[in-house]
C-alpha cells in the first residue's frame, strides 16, 4: 500500500532549512560576520563560549538596522539586498537570501541590538526556536550586536555529531582568520573562553597576514597579483621550501566570500607540480574578484561553492599568475655553520639511545631480510655502496635510516614506552591560534610520542621533551614537532601513530647530502640488516637497489 504525502509542519521545515546553512558554530560566525561587512563595519568582534555552543556573540559598528525593520530581519527571506530575480545577476554582498538570522534562530535563542545610523535609541528583540519576541529600546552605540546562546540545544541529534570543543574551535578561528585577510582594511577580534586569540586592525593585506600567520612566515610569502576580463586576482604563496603537511592553510576567497573550490585548488596544486616534496601543501590566500555575471555564488546553501561562466580563464589567471610568483622565488640561503648542539640530561629508561645498540632480531630465512653486507663508500653523499655475497646494493641512506628509526619506536613502545630527551633548555615554538586550540585535545598523543610541553603565551609552547629519536638531529626539533601536530588533527585518526611516526622519523633521519664516514656507514648497514623490513622505508619507497653478481658480469659482457 503507497505511502501518504504529507505537508511537513512550518517548524519542522524551518529546522531542515536551517541544517543546511547552519552545520556547526562555525557557520553562525561566518553568517554574522558576513552580515556585518555587508553593513559596512570597520570593526567585528567575536567572542565564544564552550565552542560556540553556549554562545556566540558578534559585534560590528556598521550602519545597523532601522528600529521600524528589526522584527523583520529575523523572518525568512527577508532582505535589504534584492528586490527581484534581476538583482540575482548582479550580486555585490556577501549575503542576500534573507535565511542567515532566521537559520539561526531556528536552533537557538537569539537576542539582536541594533542602532542604526540617525537614531537616537537602539532597539532590542529576541527570537528562541524560531519565535520572534517584542521589539524594545536599548542602549547601544551605531551597530548591531548578536548574541547566539543554546546553539542545537532543542536538536540533541546535531550537537551528537559535533566534533570535539577544540575542533569547533579551530574551525571558528579558520572562519574569523579567512575573512579577516579577505577584508583586511577592516579590524576583527576573536575572544575563545575570554582569551585574546587573533586580532587585527585593518591595517592591510600585510600586516593582517603578519598578525594571523606570524611574522616568520608572512615575511616569506610571494605576493601575487593579476588582471583579465572581469577578473582581478591578489593574495600571496609560499616559496617552494616553506610547505605544510596538509592543506589547511590554503584559503580561496571569491568576491570576499571564503569557499571550497576545485578549480583555484587544482590551479594552485599544478603551479606547484614538481615543486614541492609529495604530500606537502604550500601555505596560500588567494583573493579573487570576479564581475557578478560571471558568477554564481547560489549554487551550496551555505554559500560554500562557487561556479564560474569561464572557468578555464580563472584556472589560466590563478596558473600562471601562481608560476610567475614561484619563478621569483630565490632559493633558501645555505647555512654553512655547524648544527647546534642541545644539552640533555638522562630519564633513565629514556636515555639517549646510541646507534648502535640492538634492534630486533635478524630474520633470516625471510623475504625481507639481507645478508651481510660490506660498506665500499657513499655516492652523491646520499647512497651507500655495498657488496652482498650475491651482489651489489645501492643503499639511500635517508630511507635506510628511517626504517631503523620507525622500528627502533615501535620496539621501545611495546616495551614499555619510547626513549625521550628532557631539553636543559626548553625551546619556544610559535604553533599559531589554530594549533593552540587543538593542544588540549592532543596532549596524551603528543605524550605518547614523546613530547612534554606547556603553554608559553597564546600561540606559542616550550618543549620540554622530546622524542629520543629526534636527539641527533636537533635543527629538525620544530618542524618536526608542527608536523606531528598537523597529523595528529587529520581527519583520520584509526592509525594515527603509525601516521605521525613516520613523518618524525623523515626529520630525524639522515638527509640525502649527509657526508657519511666509513664507521658511520657501517653501522648503518648493520642497524638496517637487523629489522624487520629493510628493504622498504616506512613511507613504503625501496631502500635499496640490487644487482646480483650475474647481473654485473652480463652488463660487462664477461657472460
Amino acid at each position: 500500500m503507497p505511502v501518504p504525502i504529507n505537508i511537513l509542519p512550518p517548524e519542522v521545515v524551518e529546522k531542515i532549512a536551517a541544517g543546511e546553512v547552519i552545520e556547526r558554530p562555525a557557520s553562525v560566525v561566518k553568517e554574522l560576520i558576513e552580515n556585518a561587512l555587508d553593513a559596512g563595519a570597520r570593526r567585528i568582534e567575536v567572542r565564544v563560549r564552550a565552542a560556540g555552543l553556549a554562545e556566540i556573540t558578534v559585534s560590528d559598528d556598521g550602519t545597523g538596522i532601522s528600529a521600524g525593520e528589526v522584527p523583520l530581519a529575523l523572518k525568512r527571506h527577508a532582505t535589504s539586498k534584492i528586490h527581484g530575480l534581476e538583482d540575482l545577476q548582479s550580486l555585490s554582498t556577501l549575503g542576500f537570501r534573507g535565511e542567515a538570522l532566521a537559520a539561526i534562530a531556528a536552533v537557538a535563542t537569539i537576542s539582536l541590538v541594533t542602532r542604526a545610523r540617525g537614531e537616537d535609541v537602539a532597539t532590542s528583540i529576541t527570537a528562541e526556536n524560531g519565535n520572534i519576541g517584542i521589539p524594545e529600546p536599548a542602549s547601544r552605540d551605531y551597530g548591531t550586536t548578536v548574541r547566539v546562546m543554546g546553539l542545537f540545544s532543542a536538536i540533541p541529534a546535531r550537537r551528537k555529531f559535533l566534533r570535539h570543543p577544540a575542533t569547533e574551535n579551530k574551525h571558528i578561528v579558520a572562519t574569523v582568520a579567512a575573512y579577516a585577510l579577505a577584508h583586511h582594511n577592516v579590524g576583527f577580534s576573536l575572544w575563545i573562553d575570554d582569551r585574546l586569540i587573533l586580532q587585527t586592525y585593518g591595517a592591510g593585506l600585510q600586516d593582517a597576514a603578519r598578525r594571523i600567520l606570524g611574522p616568520e612566515v608572512a615575511d616569506e610569502l610571494l605576493p601575487l597579483s593579476a588582471a583579465g576580463e572581469g577578473m582581478e586576482l591578489s593574495g600571496f604563496l609560499s616559496p617552494p621550501h616553506l610547505h605544510r603537511a596538509s592543506g589547511r592553510e590554503i584559503e580561496f576567497l571569491v568576491n570576499g566570500r571564503r569557499v571550497e573550490d576545485r578549480v583555484l585548488l587544482r590551479a594552485v596544486m599544478d603551479a606547484y607540480r614538481a615543486i614541492l616534496p609529495a604530500g606537502r601543501y604550500p601555505i596560500v590566500v588567494l583573493l579573487l574578484g570576479l564581475r557578478a555575471d560571471l558568477l554564481d555564488v547560489n549554487v551550496h546553501p551555505a554559500k560554500a561553492q562557487v561556479r564560474y561562466s569561464c572557468p578555464d580563464a580563472v584556472y589560466g589567471l590563478v596558473y600562471n599568475a601562481a608560476r610567475q610568483a614561484l619563478s621569483r622565488a630565490s632559493p633558501p640561503k645555505a647555512e654553512f655553520r655547524p648544527q647546534p648542539r642541545l644539552e640533555f640530561q638522562s630519564l633513565g629508561a629514556g636515555a639517549p639511545v646510541q646507534a648502535g645498540m640492538p634492534l630486533l632480531p635478524r630474520a633470516d630465512g625471510s623475504l625481507h631480510s639481507l645478508p651481510p653486507l660490506r660498506t665500499v663508500g657513499q655516492i652523491h653523499s646520499t647512497y651507500i655502496v655495498a657488496e652482498g655475497p650475491d651482489g651489489l646494493y645501492l643503499v639511500d641512506q635517508h630511507a635506510a635510516h628511517e626504517r631503523i628509526l620507525y622500528e627502533r619506536f615501535l620496539r621501545e613502545r611495546e616495551a614499555g614506552s619510547p626513549a625521550r630527551q628532557a631539553l636543559l633548555a626548553p625551546i619556544p615554538i610559535r604553533v599559531g591560534a589554530q594549533r593552540a586550540l587543538a593542544l588540549p585535545e592532543l596532549a596524551p598523543k603528543l605524550a605518547e610520542l614523546g613530547f612534554a610541553l606547556e603553554p608559553f603565551g597564546p600561540e606559542t609552547v616550550l618543549l620540554r621533551e622530546v622524542p629520543a629519536l629526534l636527539a641527533e638531529r636537533p635543527a629538525a626539533i620544530e618542524e618536526a614537532f608542527l608536523d606531528a601536530l598537523d597529523a595528529l588533527s587529520g581527519p583520520q585518526q584509526e592509525h594515527w601513530l603509525e601516521r605521525t611516526l613516520v613523518r618524525l622519523v623523515c626529520h630525524a633521519a639522515i638527509r640525502a647530502g649527509d657526508v657519511l664516514d666509513l664507521p658511520r656507514m657501517r653501522q648503518l648497514l648493520e642497524e638496517l640488516e637487523r629489522t624487520e623490513k629493510p628493504r622498504t622505508c616506512p613511507h613504503g619507497r625501496p631502500t635499496m637497489l640490487y644487482w646480483s653478481a650475474d647481473q654485473v658480469q652480463l652488463q660487462f659482457r664477461r657472460r
